[in-house]
Parts: C-alpha cells; sequence; structure tokens
C-alpha cells in the first residue's frame, strides 16, 4: 500500500475496494455479536471497521486501510464477497472521507431517528419511548431479498407507527370534545387530531397515507397473508423503484415528512427539522 505523501504506483490505503451487499447479511443476522451502525461495524471484543457504505449500483465498499486492520480471517470473509466495482463510492463517501465535508445527501431514516431520539428523551404521553436496540436494528435493505426487505419493514413499523399509544391519545381526542370509536387505532387517532388542528378529512388522510402504508405492508408482508398479497406487493415495489432497497428509502423520506407534520399537530413542532 502507499499514500498521497509519496510517489507509489501501489493502491493508496483509501483505495475502496468492492463487495456484494450479502457481505453484510452476517452481521445484521447477530445482533449480539455485531453492531452495525449506519456506516460503521463492530464485533464485540474483537474487530472494528471504522467505514463502509453502499453505492447507487448497491454495492458495500470500504476502504483498504480500513479492512487491513481486521483480523486475517474476517479479511478472508469480506475477500470472499468482493466483486470490480459498478459504479463509484457514495456520494456521503465522497463528500465526508475525500473532501472532508458534511454530506448534502438527504437521509430520511437517519433523520427520522434524531426526531425520535428527542421525543424519547422527554416523551408527551403519547408516546412510548423506543428502546436503544430496537432504534438501532431499523436500517436499509442492503439487498434486494424480499425477506430483507419485510424485515426491515417490521423493524422500521416497530420503531415509528407502535411508538404511538392508543388511550392517551384517544383521552386527548375525547378532551377536545371528538366523539371516539372503539375500534379507532393510533393512525386513525392522529388523523382526528389532525381534523381538529384545521384539515380536512381528506388531507388528514393524505398527511397518514406514508404511515398507514408502512403499518399495511408490515401486515402484509409478515403477518398471514396470501402469497399472491406478498408476490403483488414484491412486484409492486419493484416496478415503481427498481429496487426493494429503493422502495424503502422512498417510504422512508415519505414517514419522515409526514412525522414532522404531525408532530407540529401533537404539540411537538420544535422537532421539525
Amino acid at each position: 500500500l502507499s499514500n498521497y505523501f509519496q510517489q507509489s504506483d501501489l493502491p493508496w490505503e483509501i483505495s475502496p475496494a468492492f463487495f456484494r451487499p450479502d457481505v453484510l447479511h452476517r452481521f445484521k443476522a447477530d445482533p449480539e455479536k455485531y453492531s452495525l451502525d449506519d456506516h460503521s461495524i463492530t464485533c464485540r471484543n474483537a474487530w472494528y471497521l471504522r467505514s463502509y457504505d453502499i453505492n447507487e449500483a448497491g454495492q458495500v465498499h470500504a476502504y483498504i486501510c480500513d479492512l487491513a486492520q481486521l483480523p486475517i480471517e474476517e479479511q478472508r470473509y469480506w475477500q470472499s464477497f468482493n466483486e470490480w466495482p459498478k459504479d463509484s463510492i457514495s456520494k456521503r463517501a465522497y463528500e465526508n472521507d475525500i473532501l472532508g465535508k458534511f454530506s448534502s445527501e438527504y437521509a430520511p431514516l437517519s433523520l427520522l431517528k434524531q426526531k425520535i431520539e428527542k421525543l424519547n428523551t422527554a416523551p408527551p404521553e403519547w408516546w412510548q419511548p423506543r428502546p436503544e436496540n430496537q432504534m438501532k436494528a431499523v436500517r436499509y435493505p442492503a439487498t434486494d431479498s424480499v425477506l430483507e426487505w419485510a424485515n426491515e419493514i417490521m423493524a422500521f413499523d416497530q420503531m415509528l407507527i407502535e411508538g404511538f399509544q392508543i388511550k392517551p391519545l384517544r383521552k386527548l381526542l375525547v378532551s377536545n370534545g371528538r366523539k371516539v370509536e372503539s375500534n379507532w387505532k393510533s393512525l386513525r387517532l392522529v388523523a382526528e387530531l389532525a381534523i381538529i388542528s384545521g384539515k380536512t378529512v381528506e388531507e388528514a388522510k393524505a398527511l397518514l397515507k406514508p404511515l398507514s402504508r408502512l403499518h399495511a405492508l408490515r401486515n402484509i408482508l409478515k403477518a398471514h397473508s396470501s402469497a399472491r398479497e406478498k408476490d403483488n406487493e414484491v412486484r409492486l415495489a419493484r416496478t415503481e423503484f427498481g429496487t426493494l432497497r429503493a422502495h424503502f428509502k422512498a417510504l422512508a423520506a415519505e414517514c419522515d415528512h409526514s412525522f414532522d407534520e404531525i408532530m407540529c399537530h401533537l404539540g411537538k413542532a420544535e422537532l421539525k427539522t
């Protein structure tokens, strides 16, 4: 290896190596042993990969200098997934690591997590703080695997939708003179609170649509739905977005925007970025 301080034909230490996205499955599958953050991986009491990312072609990439710090057995594991680059490194990696700047890339899932973490620190009555391990478990799918996509949809739903508490939301509606039906769930209750705040029925439905879509997907993909329903959802996502990863990112962006407005209607406008 070489670097830009010396004349050499050898690859620089910051040269990226590219891998099939399946390389991450091992780390996702064992959260007790591995801590998989957005851009780093830790094997408890063993090793630490300082930086990785996923490019537009869906390849995982990491710098040679970071890979060189791994135990030889781990290097061989990564090597088994090594392939030629199909695209350059990600925009975030280029801006952060090469230019030394803050990334200009919109990261909806990361932003949404930050807002939920703020909500967790001083939770209102209608919000159940989300456990730290549950927050960390929510990630973008790395591959186009239907099983991985379904698992990430479920984790996303658990972090976001299950945080809203039904009884306090009902109590809030009743205190505002609103009649509440016994079968209304949390998202319907939030929609009714938006109507009280001045939204029309159609506007409230549109506001809650991304969260309702997320929850419906979770039920279809992970509950006892028919194989046809699941296949239709997979086909629809791939047709509209190209890959399941791209679909998940788009849904996360829609949920992030909706969450901002919902917080305004629930008196937490300071969370909006």
